[in-house]
């Protein structure tokens, strides 16, 4: 959630001492796949974990309610009421079903 990046969730001692632990590298395999692919690879002790096509990614879209969900907690994050965040996505969402103008 949004919660995760507060500055209290942040300089919590706990996180901090988890983020000190954690290293970010390049990987030539995942890099190789781009653009066709938004790859990511996470490694927790002897665990290795590869996804090709991140959730959200054209090739692993997310569905259109979570997409909606999305929007309107990142609106409320950023000040909307519920109500004003949930029109403004019917208006957008409104938008795709116009015909094509060109």
């Amino acid at each position: 959630t949004l919660d995760a990046f507060s500055e209290e969730t942040i300089n919590d001692p706990e996180v901090v001492h988890l983020r000190e632990r954690i290293k970010v590298g390049h990987d030539a395999d995942i890099q190789s796949r781009y653009p066709a692919h938004y790859g990511a690879a996470i490694t927790v002790g002897d665990c290795h974990f590869d996804v090709t096509d991140a959730y959200g990614d054209p090739e692993f879209p997310m569905e259109l309610e979570a997409v909606r969900q999305k929007a309107v907690t990142l609106m409320m994050h950023g000040g909307f009421t519920k109500a004003k965040a949930v029109r403004v996505c019917a208006a957008a969402l409104s938008l795709v079903a116009l015909p094509d103008a060109c």
